[in-house]
């Protein structure tokens, strides 16, 4: 493994060779299935590399030279050496990650979901909707109940919220998706429980 890039953060590849850390975590990743080895690099891409998102291309910012058992790594030598892939893997991962990808399967076919800028936004608002309105019922305390409403509705208010921002919404389809996939235990009732609870008497009164 040559390396130029990383002299710039002093760090030799000899001395990555010599690290046993480094090592160790290089001979895991080799002897991984090639599905194994992709799921546990999304991951790890997810987790430690993110820097943050660009607001106006909606897309992630990744650390310059990843941290990794303490030593300052390239994306174009090193980090592919560390996760036993070749450079070009390593990058198409980074887009795949970049697309929202969160679980690789065989001949290429992901499932899209969770990671990208849009998605996380309306998770951060959909669990201040949850902590803030949202009730654990009665009869089942790991499902929780909203004002009534829909999801649609609560949609239209997102997107407000997000115009009062200054920050583009999601389309609905995207903002379903991201609620039932995330949030499933969290209801939108078209009624309040009581009212419910009465148009049931009424119906059985006659």
């Amino acid at each position: 493994m040559n390396c130029n890039c990383c002299t710039t953060s002093n760090v030799s590849t000899k001395a990555l060779m010599k690290a046993d850390e480094f090592l160790r975590t290089h001979l895991e990743r080799v002897l991984m299935t090639q599905q194994e080895r992709n799921n546990d690099i999304l991951k790890d891409l997810r987790t430690h590399h993110i820097q943050g998102y660009d607001e106006k291309t909606n897309k992630i910012l990744w650390v310059d030279q990843p941290l990794n058992h303490g030593m300052r790594l390239c994306w174009s030598t090193c980090m592919p050496f560390l996760y036993g892939v070749s450079k070009s893997t390593m990058y198409n991962l980074r887009e795949a990650c970049q697309e929202g990808m969160i679980v690789w399967q065989h001949k290429g076919k992901g499932k899209p979901n969770s990671s990208g800028p849009k998605s996380l936004q309306i998770i951060g608002w959909l669990q201040v909707l949850k902590e803030n309105l949202a009730e654990a019922l009665p009869t089942d305390d790991s499902k929780f109940e909203l004002p009534p409403g829909s999801i649609c509705s609560y949609w239209s208010d997102y997107v407000m919220d997000m115009a009062e921002q200054g920050r583009q919404a999601a389309q609905y389809d995207w903002f379903r998706k991201v609620w039932n996939h995330h949030f499933p235990e969290v209801l939108a009732p078209a009624h309040a429980r009581w009212v419910s609870k009465l148009l049931h008497l009424s119906r059985n009164s006659f």
